[in-house]
Order: C-alpha cells, then structure tokens, then sequence
C-alpha cells in the first residue's frame, strides 16, 4: 500500500488497456478501424504462446513487479511478464538511490525513466476516485457515492438560494 500511488501513475495507461484474445483480434482491428469511437482505446494482442518468461538474472526486491499482486486468471503470466519487462522501474527510498538507475520510482511519486522525469500532483492524479489497480471497486464505488451525495446537497442549497432570490 505505501507504494500504491507511484505504481498507479506508472501503470494506470497499461491497465487501461484491453485485453484482445487471439481469437478476437483481427474482428477488433476491424471494429475499431471502421468507426469513430469518440475517444482513446488502447489494446493488446493476447496470445498465451507469445508469453516469453522474463529469466531474472538478478532478483531485485526493489522490482516494481515484487510490489503487486497479480489476481491469478488466464492472463496472470501474460500481465506479469509485460510489467516484469515493459514497466521494469524500482522502487526505491530515496534520490540518492534514484540517480543511480535509469527507471526508478519514489513513494510520493516521482517517476524517472531514463532522462525523462514525471510528477503529477495534481489533486485528480491523488484522488482515489480515479485509481485503476485493485482487484475490486468497492472503495472507489463509495468515494464517488460520497461525492454524488455532497453535489446533490450542493445542488439542493443552490435551488433553496434560486428560489429566495425570486422571491425576493
């Protein structure tokens, strides 16, 4: 948990992403080809015999993959093996330790990949109404239950204000 909101802007835009069955793929190239869709899709070709397990050479707790837990399904290896050696960062403490990798994350955020630095504070990228990663929604169903009722409550004093001022 204490790295759950640097693997989350690291992997948010994988786990975005759609699974396409091989079986699948060709009709969704198609689908998506022939139409407008009205916004950004992204997704992978998922053929188990492609899976080439990644053979560490070194095992380093710091992995960002040893920081997960991966829900066992038909796709466990498959997500292992694509985070294990496409997201490859290593969490670590602190600057010090950060400079001396080219992919490297901190606690509170800060991404390094090669020469390219990212922190997103923003206090949407905080919220944990826009996380992704976790194996069920239940916390995010009840952050966005408990915003729905403050607008609802906001709208409500507004058309209580609506309603003085004609009179008034």
């Amino acid at each position: 948990q204490e790295w759950e909101f640097s693997i989350e802007q690291v992997l948010k835009r994988f786990a975005l992403g759609i699974l396409v069955p091989e079986q699948y793929y060709e009709q969704v190239n198609q689908y998506v080809e022939e139409r407008d869709l009205k916004g950004k899709v992204t997704y992978h070709r998922f053929n188990p015999k492609d899976i080439a397990h990644r053979i560490f050479q070194q095992h380093d707790d710091r992995e960002l993959i040893h920081h997960i837990e991966i829900k066992t399904s038909p796709y466990k290896d498959w997500i292992a093996n694509e985070i294990a050696t496409q997201y490859d960062y290593r969490c670590v403490m602190d600057l010090d330790a950060m400079r001396q990798l080219d992919r490297a994350i901190l606690k509170n955020g800060l991404i390094k990949n090669g020469l390219h630095h990212e922190k997103d504070d923003r206090p949407a990228s905080k919220s944990r109404q826009h996380y992704v990663l976790g194996w069920d929604n239940k916390e995010k169903i009840a952050l966005l239950k408990e915003r729905l009722r403050h607008v609802k409550d906001r709208i409500k004093v507004a058309k209580e204000h609506w309603r003085q001022l004609e009179n008034q």
